[in-house]
């Protein structure tokens, strides 16, 4: 990639609360969070919304950056209130030729996620039953992760507010 690569609007997670800030935003993505009453200066950045009928719905927003790669945010809402954030990592100079990463492209976003979230939120607990690299770590709030996601054949990455289920 050329030296113009823009990665987008930073992140920034709170590891007190859990809440995410996009630069130059206002609004605070968290559990207080109503997707059905979105701010206004949010509302905008949210697309491909699904709603799946059963009290969960979703939507991303693209166009930002964390750990210094461009990102998308999925909004996870259960009866209207977020509860969940997962996002992915489009890794530069790897490849997505196909329309998916590599494995390469994976395993990179995998590291970069582990030591994202051991930064913000220092080291963490992480067993994974294949062995590979990852993060977990339960906090007051919630809990974040980040690794290897057999069923989906993916790396998986995120927060949940609340109580582990």
């Amino acid at each position: 990639m050329s030296a113009t690569y823009d990665v987008g609007k930073a992140l920034m997670l709170d590891p007190k609360d859990g809440t995410i800030t996009i630069s130059g935003l206002k609004t605070r993505i968290g559990p207080r969070l109503r997707t059905d009453a979105l701010p206004a200066d949010l509302s905008p950045l949210v697309s491909r919304r699904s709603d799946h009928g059963n009290g969960w719905a979703w939507g991303s927003i693209e166009g930002l950056a964390l750990a210094g790669q461009r990102c998308t945010l999925a909004l996870g809402a259960l009866r209207g209130h977020v509860v969940e954030v997962g996002w992915s990592l489009t890794v530069e100079g790897e490849d997505y030729s196909n329309g998916w990463p590599s494995q390469a492209a994976l395993d990179k976003e995998i590291s970069l996620g582990v030591a994202f979230l051991t930064g913000v939120f220092g080291p963490g607990p992480y067993t994974d039953p294949g062995g590979g690299p990852g993060y977990r770590k339960d906090l007051p709030w919630g809990e974040v992760w980040c690794g290897w996601d057999a069923k989906g054949g993916t790396c998986s990455s995120g927060l949940r507010y609340g109580p582990r289920r």
